[in-house]
C-alpha cells in the first residue's frame, strides 16, 4: 500500500466538507496547512448550506478550528472556533441532537482554553456549557459517550488542581467508567479509536500527575503499563498524533519513576522513547505536539544527567528545550511557552551549581537581563514574570556558592510581582515556584 498516495486521496476528495471531515481521525492525517484548507472549506461550506445544515457544519467548522488551536496554541482561531460553536447554538432550529453537539463543542473550546492558556474562567465556561449539553436527553449513544468523557477529564482535572484526595478518587472512578463506555462504543461500532485513545490519555495524565505529588510509584507503574498498552494498539502512520501523545505521556511516566527512585535505567529509558516520539512528530504537523515532547525530552535528559553526572547530556538538554521554544515561537499566553522558558533557566542554574562556576551564572544572568529588557510587563506579563523567576535563580545559585555574594537590592519586591502575575493568570507549577524562590531569598538574608 501507498500510504502517500492514500493521504493524497483523502485530501482531494471532492465530498461535502461538513460530512468527509468530521472525523478525527482523518484530520490525524494531514498537516497543518492541509488541515487549515479543510477548515477553509467548511466555513464556505457554511455559507452555502440551507437553514437545516447550517449548523451541523458549523459544528464541523469549529471542530477543526479547535484541533488547528490545539496544536498551534492561536488564539485567535480558538476565539473563532468558539465563535462558530456559538453561533451553531443560535442557528438550531428543532433538533436537540444538534443542540446538544453544540453545546458539547463550546465546552471543547472552553476547556482547551484553559489547557491552553491557564485560563480559570474558561474552566466554568466549559462546565456550563457541558452541563447544558448534558441537559439534553435522548441523545444518541455516540454523543452520550463524548459527554461523559468530558465531564470526567474536567473532573479529573479540578480534583488534580486541588490536590483533593477525595475529588481525586471520585475522578478516577469516573475516568474509569467513561474509558469503559468509550471502549465498548469502539468494540461494537469500529468508531471513535481518536476519542477512545485520547481519554486513556487523560487518563493516564492524571495518574502521573497524582503519582508525582504523592511520590506513589504505583501509580506511576499502571501509568506506563496503560501507556504501554495503547500504544501498542495504535498505528503512528494512521493515528500519529495519538500516538505521539501516548508516547509522550508514557516517557514523562518512565521520567518520573527514574527520578522518584533515582533509577538511571527508568529514566534512560524515557530519553529513548521520547527521542523517538521526537522523531515521528513534526512541526509543520502539529508545533505544540512536538513542542510538547521537546520539552518532556529536555527535562528527562536534565535527570538523567544528573542521576549518571553526565554534563554533556545538560548540553543536550538546553538544546532539546531551544527546539521547543523555537517551536512556540513568540507564543506570549502559552502556558506551554512560559514553563519551558522557566524550566530552562533551571537547567543552565543548577548546571552551574553542579560546576560551583560562578563565570556562568554570570553569563546566564546577562542573558537573562537582555531577555528582560524587551519584555514588556504590560504586553507580556507572564513572559515579564518568567524571566524574574529565571533571574531569581540565578541570584541564589550564586549566594549559595562558596564566597558568593547576594541577591541585588530590590530582587525580593521583583519576585513578589511576578508571583502575583503567575497566581493571578493560574499558572500553580511556576507560582509555586515562585513562592518557594521567596522563601530561598529570605533565607538569605
Amino acid at each position: 500500500m501507498d500510504f502517500g498516495r492514500d493521504v493524497r486521496r483523502f485530501i482531494g476528495r471532492e465530498q461535502r466538507a461538513s460530512e468527509s471531515w468530521a472525523d478525527p481521525a482523518t484530520l490525524e492525517l494531514l498537516p497543518l496547512i492541509a488541515l487549515k484548507r479543510q477548515a477553509a472549506a467548511a466555513g464556505l461550506a457554511v455559507h452555502q448550506a440551507s437553514k437545516r445544515e447550517r449548523s451541523p457544519r458549523l459544528i464541523t467548522y469549529a471542530w477543526m478550528l479547535r484541533e488547528i488551536a490545539r496544536r498551534t496554541g492561536e488564539p485567535d482561531t480558538l476565539a473563532k472556533a468558539a465563535s462558530a460553536a456559538a453561533r451553531a447554538v443560535r442557528e438550531i432550529t428543532d433538533d436537540a441532537e444538534v443542540l446538544a453537539a453544540a453545546r458539547l463543542e463550546q465546552a471543547a473550546a472552553a476547556k482547551l482554553g484553559a489547557d491552553l492558556f491557564a485560563d480559570p474562567s474558561a474552566l466554568d465556561a466549559a462546565d456550563d456549557f457541558l452541563k447544558a449539553s448534558e441537559a439534553v436527553a435522548n441523545v444518541g449513544r455516540g454523543l452520550a459517550g463524548r459527554r461523559l468523557a468530558l465531564r470526567a477529564a474536567l473532573d479529573a482535572g479540578a480534583a488534580l488542581a486541588a490536590a483533593d484526595l477525595d475529588q481525586a478518587v471520585q475522578a478516577a472512578a469516573a475516568l474509569d467508567a467513561a474509558v469503559d463506555r468509550l471502549d465498548a462504543e469502539l468494540h461494537e461500532t469500529g468508531r471513535g479509536k481518536v476519542e477512545a485513545a485520547s481519554l486513556r490519555c487523560d487518563r493516564a495524565d492524571f495518574l502521573i500527575g497524582f503519582g508525582g505529588r504523592l511520590k506513589d510509584k504505583n501509580l506511576l507503574v499502571q501509568a506506563e503499563a496503560d501507556l504501554a498498552q495503547l500504544t501498542a494498539r495504535l498505528d503512528p502512520d494512521y493515528l500519529p498524533l495519538s500516538w505521539a501523545r501516548s508516547e509522550g505521556l508514557r516517557g514523562a511516566a518512565l521520567a518520573a519513576m527514574g527520578d522518584l527512585a533515582g533509577d538511571p535505567k527508568s529514566l534512560t529509558e524515557s530519553v529513548r522513547v521520547l527521542a523517538a516520539a521526537a522523531e515521528q512528530i513534526d512541526a509543520d504537523h502539529s508545533p505544540l505536539d512536538r513542542a510538547r515532547i521537546s520539552h518532556g525530552l529536555a527535562l528527562s535528559l536534565i535527570a538523567l544527567a544528573e542521576a549518571i553526572d553526565d554534563e554533556d547530556l545538560s548540553n543536550h538538554a538546553l538544546a532539546a528545550f531551544d527546539q521547543a521554544l523555537a517551536v512556540l515561537g513568540s507564543g506570549r499566553d502559552l502556558t506551554l511557552r512560559a514553563v519551558t522558558a522557566h524550566d530552562r533557566a533551571a537547567c543552565v542554574a543548577r548546571r552551574a551549581e553542579r560546576r560551583g562556576d560562578a563565570a556562568a551564572l554570570d553569563q546566564a544572568e546577562s542573558a537573562f537581563r537582555a531577555e528582560l529588557a524587551v519584555r514588556n510587563a504590560a504586553i507580556d506579563p507572564v513572559a515579564w514574570a518568567v524571566t524574574q523567576l529565571a533571574l531569581n535563580r540565578i541570584y541564589v545559585a550564586r549566594a549559595e556558592l562558596p564566597g558568593g555574594t547576594s541577591p541585588p537590592d530590590g530582587a525580593a519586591v521583583a519576585l513578589t510581582e511576578a508571583l502575583d502575575v503567575l497566581t493571578e493568570r493560574g499558572l500553580k507549577t511556576l507560582a509555586e515556584a515562585a513562592q518557594d524562590g521567596l522563601d530561598r531569598l529570605k533565607s538569605l538574608r
